[in-house]
């Protein structure tokens, strides 16, 4: 992924951050963005309530303590690579995303 990519990757997971209405709790929705649109879709992933649309999945569940890297890994197996994905801080690194795009092969 390029500098410029990754850039415009972080900017889609900021703006679907931003798209959201106030959630019902006090953290900050973990927010992956699917290389594929998985637009419409709503599942559960290792016990994480996940809502998509048209630019990216955000989950509906207060994550605060969670464990981000198998949130993300669960996310991929079910809507594919990620474009980016962030755990209600900065988008992660492409170290990080590469990490957690690995389970897609797998699948």
């Amino acid at each position: 992924m390029t500098r410029h990519s990754l850039r415009l990757a972080a900017g889609a997971v900021a703006a679907a951050s931003l798209a959201v209405a106030a959630p019902a709790f006090a953290s900050t929705p973990w927010v992956g963005v699917p290389l594929h649109s998985a637009a419409g879709r709503s599942f559960v992933a290792d016990g994480v309530f996940w809502r998509c649309n048209h630019k990216a999945c955000r989950t509906g569940t207060d994550l605060a303590l969670g464990d981000e890297l198998g949130a993300c890994n669960a996310l991929v197996r079910r809507v594919g690579p990620l474009r980016a994905f962030s755990a209600g801080g900065p988008a992660y690194d492409a170290k990080h995303l590469a990490a957690c795009n690995a389970v897609a092969s797998k699948s």
